[in-house]
This record gives structure tokens, sequence and C-alpha cells, in this order.
């Protein structure tokens, strides 16, 4: 028996619950260049939506736009939309997903935009010099996007690795949990 004592729905409904998410993602043309084409495209992969389908190419069109921005020496880079180090995430989980020799130059460039965008404490965060002690919820993309990464063929430094594991060590609460946002270590000790 399912947690909290409730039985899980039948399969016949949970089915039609997919069946209606994926209608209501593909009743939108267009999500625009923003970290949203890479939570719709892995959405409706996860669904079995086929890589080629006019919705996926669609997405991957709009991602693809992060990697080819020009800086002022007219070099090719990447920038993600405005959901920044999510976006970089889960295009990288997409990109994988879909073909991941076909991408694999996107990929390495996204891997090198979150190596560098890693903060020294092991966390991803937002950008900007905003002090603070790591997002949780940031840094789980970031690593999602590495690991699927890495099952593309692209080699993430041990470093990466072991700065993110030792962070999400250092900021695990008492009682098991994380925290959002969590505290600096001299400030939750002050607490309990």
């Amino acid at each position: 028996v399912p947690a909290m004592g409730r039985a899980q729905p039948p399969q016949a409904e949970i089915d039609a619950a997919i069946k209606r998410g994926v209608a209501f993602l593909k009743s939108n043309p267009n999500y625009g260049r923003n970290g949203l084409n890479a939570f719709v495209a892995y959405t409706l992969l996860k669904a079995g939506e086929s890589p080629d389908s006019p919705y996926i190419q669609n997405c991957v069109k709009n991602i693809l736009a992060d990697h080819n921005q020009k800086n002022a020496k007219d070099e090719l880079f990447y920038q993600p939309g405005g959901d920044y180090n999510y976006c970089a995430g889960v295009q990288l989980m997409v990109l994988e997903a879909i073909d991941p020799e076909k991408y694999h130059a996107e990929i390495q460039t996204t891997v090198d935009f979150l190596i560098e965008t890693q903060h020294s404490s092991g966390s991803w965060y937002y950008p900007g010099d905003i002090p603070h002690n790591g997002d949780t919820s940031i840094t789980q993309y970031a690593i999602l996007g590495l690991w699927a990464a890495e099952r593309a063929g692209i080699q993430i430094p041990t470093t990466v690795w072991d700065k993110a594991a030792r962070w999400h060590l250092s900021t695990q609460l008492r009682d098991g949990g994380f925290g959002y946002h969590p505290a600096v270590a001299s400030e939750s000790a002050a607490k309990h």
C-alpha cells in the first residue's frame, strides 16, 4: 500500500491524466526562447512522443538558439534563457535523450557553462553576485544535466561531482531533509 494508506489510482486513470497533460503541452504552438522548451520537450519525450515530432523539433529549434549566440568577437557561445542553470540542465537532458552524437558540440558547450557557473561551495545559484549558500533545486537540475552529459560521453571532472556532493552533505538538515536555500553553516548551527 502506498504511503499514507491511500491506494494508487487505477492505471487507466494515470494514463488518462498523462494524455490530458500531453494534449495541454501540445496546445501551445510555440514556447518562445526560454527554458520552457526544454521542460516541455523532455516531458513529451518521457511521455512517448517521437523525437521527430513537430512539437519536439520546434522545442529543439528554440533550444539550439541558445547555442548560437555571438559575442563581441563574433564567436558563438552558449547563453541559456532566463531560467539559467535550470534551463541548461534540462537542455542537456533533452539533447542527450534525442541524439547525443548529433548534439555533441551543444552538449559540450552547455557542460562548459555549468562547470563555469558552479560556485566554489559546490552549488549552483541564480546569476549575479548575490550573497547565498546555494539553491538545492537549481543544483539538482545542474547535476541531472551533467549526469545526462556523462551518459552522452562527455567527461565531467571528478572535482565537479565531489564539490557538489560535499555541498549537499554540508547543507543537509538534521532530519535528513534539504532546505531550498540552505542557511550558511554558522547560521544553521546557531538555530539548533
